[in-house]
């Protein structure tokens, strides 16, 4: 044994043409798995949803690095950062001892050898431990969308035989060599210490066998890397996540419809959404193979929880082996012309709620949603199916310019009660254009809400004023799938605004708001949206009117968060840092909150739709509310408030909770 720290790094083995046969094979397949990968994302069209600020690459290298997106679930970010970094250096680690057998044998001696021999042991113990730690939190995840599935645990139980294996080997080599460098292998020494007395030719029969095993392992783990939905969104995660759309969140596209007539002027040429496989964007596809199966989508999805057909994984796994079956069948050409709601049913179509909750958790931040309007557009413009109450949602939508089927004459009525003045074209204040939306035939919340926002405005001295021209922003028609109807009637309210001479438009609706600052500028909006909590934020912090005032009695308050609100704008502390600024008002948290709150269930046309047949979202919620033991259940959407009104009173023994908007809790406070 020589005093130069270093080993034969083939010792002992023979036939190195048949490894390197093997090597080959493996770095073949790896490749056309790649190369298929590929070609499977470029068969789709480009994207096109606008202008759209990304999360780049800088930002995806340091989720890479950190496992940001999975801070909160420490089991899995642990042992997930075991793997990773352990799987990294073993990779770097078979490069480097590659290099070094051929031609810089000085990389392989004396103590770069030592740093090397010991960067592969602990990098080898970190995958074993990772493996482990991720099959034990397998079994004991007791929660309806736990991941139990056999592809996750074969692909970690291979993953740990390929660095046992090696254990062994390097176990059996010191044990048979007697290497004094045994110190820098401390889980190799420890294997040897453990093995028994091999007499003869046992040992280097034994050992040979070992290394082969090894390799073929190694070797098979190399090749099906890219084959694997639990490996291959290593290659495919990162692009995925840099494209990650930042502002607006999850961008459907809006399609030029008058281009598209234009270009295609016979009757059924124009096809909008993704209505065949050959439809889904690059940036879909991209998603389909980013997507580790892992089943954080499901944790928050209102859907899955409360026992419906739609669960967001079964739905991607569905849709990627339906364009990935039909590329197959279609091959030489364009994928087999069928529809793309094949790929999922069409109760779970229709029981998505849009809320984003499966798109906050995704580590890949894959865009359910948009691919989600994008089949109903397709179903609804292509096919005419959709739900009989979303239909007749649209019909009265197309009819009277609001879904309800009201017409102008229940906003007018309030315009007048409250006597608030419509100013001329060219004001020299550039006052705000108050958005009222549509009414609800009998709803007393929506005017009594905008009451107290009028009322608030007055006070705070904002000049505003009301254009008795809009009406409904077309949200209704955009996530029905009707995008038709949407963008005839999104056309004209932007034509209303822009003739008011409105320069800034004030929102309180989420789904109001969300649709004027994302999508309206994509078909030619000028003007600017602010939302209610962001002004009076700004306002109360500036002037600290209300400190003023407050409530006599102690308040205890729970809010709960509107997912166009929070999730699509990132607006989740404004309204808790004026409800926070009360005097009196003691604000309470609820479990799921913030970003990562639950839905109402109103979302995605459940407002006018009911679909479900077991327990419903906002029961399921307004239990978790009630159980912070609030004096006020605190909401900032219409929808909300509707959705826990109409549980409460289903409950056989309703508390005597009042639910109110944060807007009316302002006005209570700031009149005293």
């Amino acid at each position: 044994m020589t005093d130069i720290p270093t080993r034969e790094i083939f010792w002992q083995i023979s036939g190195r043409g048949i490894f390197y046969l093997l090597s080959m094979a493996a770095l073949a397949v790896l490749s056309w798995g790649l190369f298929q990968g590929v070609r499977f994302v470029r068969r789709g069209p480009a994207s096109s949803t606008g202008p759209v600020r990304t999360l780049g690459t800088r930002a995806v290298i340091a989720d890479i690095l950190s496992h940001r997106p999975l801070a909160g679930e420490n089991n899995a970010r642990w042992w997930h950062l075991l793997i990773f970094f352990g799987f990294v250096l073993l990779f770097l680690v078979t490069c480097y001892v590659m290099l070094a057998h051929y031609g810089r044998e000085a990389l392989f001696t004396g103590v770069p050898y030592l740093l090397v021999t010991l960067t592969a042991d602990l990098a080898g113990a970190a995958v074993i431990l990772g493996a482990l730690l991720a099959l034990f939190t397998m079994r004991r995840d007791d929660s309806p969308a736990r991941d139990r599935s056999r592809g996750k645990a074969a692909a970690l139980s291979l993953l740990a035989a390929v660095c046992v294996t090696g254990f062994l080997v390097e176990g059996l080599r010191i044990h048979l060599t007697g290497d004094p460098w045994r110190g820098w292998s401390p889980v190799g020494a420890v294997v040897s210490s453990m093995l028994p007395s091999l007499a003869g030719s046992e040992g280097p029969r034994l050992f040979k066998g070992l290394w082969w095993l090894h390799s073929i392992l190694a070797l098979g783990l190399l090749a099906w890397l890219p084959l694997s939905a639990r490996f291959r969104h290593m290659f495919f995660l990162p692009f995925h996540r840099a494209a990650v759309p930042l502002e607006p969140k999850s961008p459907a596209p809006v399609p030029d419809l008058g281009s598209l007539r234009t270009a295609r002027p016979s009757p059924g040429s124009v096809r909008l959404g993704v209505e065949t496989p050959a439809d889904t964007t690059r940036r879909q596809r991209l998603g389909l193979l980013a997507c580790m199966d892992c089943g954080r989508c499901e944790r928050l999805c209102p859907a899955f929880l409360t026992g419906q057909s739609l669960t967001p994984r079964r739905y991607l796994q569905d849709l990627r082996e339906y364009v990935m079956r039909s590329g197959e069948e279609g091959r030489g050409g364009r994928e087999k012309n069928a529809s793309a709601g094949e790929a999922i049913t069409v109760s779970a179509l229709w029981a998505c709620r849009l809320c984003r909750a499966c798109e906050e958790l995704c580590p890949a931040g894959i865009g359910h949603v948009s691919q989600i309007i994008e089949i109903r557009r397709a179903e609804v413009l292509g096919h005419g199916r959709l739900p009989d109450d979303g239909a007749a949602a649209l019909r009265n939508l197309a009819r009277t310019g609001d879904p309800y089927g009201a017409g102008p004459s229940e906003r007018a009525a309030w315009i007048r009660d409250q006597r608030l003045s419509c100013l001329p074209k060219r004001d020299p204040g550039k006052p705000l254009l108050l958005w009222t939306g549509c009414f609800q035939p009998g709803d007393e919340q929506k005017p009594r809400v905008l009451s107290c926002l009028s009322a608030l405005l007055k006070q705070f001295e904002i000049p505003f004023f009301i254009h008795e021209g809009t009406s409904c922003c077309g949200d209704p028609a955009r996530i029905l799938g009707d995008e038709d109807l949407f963008q005839a009637l999104a056309t004209q309210q932007i034509k209303e605004i822009e003739d008011s001479g409105a320069e800034e438009v004030l929102v309180h609706c989420p789904h109001c708001y969300t649709v004027l600052k994302d999508v309206y500028p994509l078909l030619g909006a000028r003007f600017s949206v602010v939302h209610t909590s962001e002004l009076f934020r700004d306002r109360t912090e500036e002037k600290g009117l209300v400190g003023r005032g407050g409530f006599p009695n102690p308040l205890s308050v729970v809010y709960h968060d509107p997912c166009f609100l929070s999730r699509y704008q990132d607006l989740a502390d404004s309204p808790r840092s004026i409800l926070g600024a009360l005097a009196g008002l003691e604000l309470r948290e609820a479990p799921r909150g913030g970003r990562k709150g639950y839905c109402c269930g109103a979302g995605g046309g459940h407002f006018f739709m009911d679909l479900d047949l077991q327990e419903r979202p906002s029961s399921q919620r307004l239990e978790e509310l009630l159980g912070q033991g609030p004096q006020v259940l605190a909401v900032s959407c219409g929808f909300c408030f509707s959705m826990f009104d109409d549980a409460l009173r289903r409950l056989p023994d309703p508390p005597a909770v009042r639910i109110a908007d944060w807007l009316e809790l302002l006005k209570e406070a700031a009149e005293r």
